[in-house]
C-alpha cells in the first residue's frame, strides 16, 4: 500500500511525493525506504507502488533512453520506456502474469503515468497520484493548477492519515533540483 502524488508546480517543476511505508499481510515496516528515486543522467524523476521487488527492478536494471522531444511524451513512453521497462522485468524473473506495480515518471514539466498493464497517460491537468492513497491525494489537490510543493506534500501527508497501509516518512524529489530528500526535513 503507498501513495504517490506529483503535480506540476510554479517554482519547482513537476514535484513527486511518495510515503515509505513497506507492509504485507501481517506486517508493516515505517523505517523510511524511498519509493522515490532519480536517475540523472537522463533527468527522470520517479515514484512507484506495488510490490518491492518490481520496484527495485525498474530502479536498478532499466537502461533509461534519452527523451528527445521530436516525438511526444506518450508516444516515447509507449515506444521506449516501457518495452525496457518490460525487458528488465523478465530478464530479472518478473512473471508478467503476477506484476502489479504502477508508476510516475517526470522530466522537466512532463509528467506520465505507467499503469500496471503498462498503459501510459500524460495527465491534462498535470497532476496525479497512484496507490492506495490516490483519492485522498488527488481530492486534496484537485483539478485546478497553481500547485506549490508544499501543496504536494500535503496531498500525500493527507494519505497517511486516511488511506490503509499509508505511512512512514514522505519523500520528495522534483524535476529541477532531482534530489530525493525527507519531506519533513524541508517543509
Amino acid at each position: 500500500m503507498t501513495v504517490i502524488a506529483a503535480a506540476l508546480t510554479m517554482n519547482n517543476g513537476v514535484v513527486i511525493v511518495g510515503d515509505s511505508e513497506l507492509s504485507n499481510s501481517f506486517t508493516r515496516d515505517s523505517d523510511g525506504y524511498s519509493k522515490i528515486w532519480e536517475h540523472e543522467e537522463e533527468g527522470y524523476i520517479f515514484g512507484g507502488a506495488g510490490r518491492l521487488r518490481e520496484l527495485q527492478i525498474i530502479k536498478h536494471h532499466v537502461e533509461w533512453p534519452y527523451y528527445r522531444d521530436i516525438y511526444p511524451p506518450e508516444e516515447f513512453v509507449v515506444k521506449e520506456v516501457v518495452p525496457r521497462m518490460r525487458d528488465a522485468l523478465i530478464d530479472n524473473g518478473i512473471k508478467m502474469d503476477d506484476y502489479e506495480s504502477s508508476f510516475i515518471m517526470a522530466w522537466d514539466d512532463i509528467l506520465v503515468v505507467i499503469d500496471e498493464d503498462f498503459g501510459v497517460t500524460v495527465p491534462l491537468s498535470a497532476r496525479y497520484a497512484i496507490g492506495s492513497g490516490q483519492s485522498e491525494a488527488l481530492g486534496f489537490l484537485g483539478n485546478e493548477g497553481g500547485w506549490t510543493k508544499e501543496d504536494v506534500i500535503e496531498a500525500a501527508r493527507r494519505a497517511t492519515v486516511t488511506a490503509v497501509g499509508v505511512g512512514g516518512p514522505l519523500y520528495i524529489v522534483d524535476s529541477i533540483d532531482m534530489v530525493v530528500q525527507q519531506a519533513d526535513l524541508i517543509v
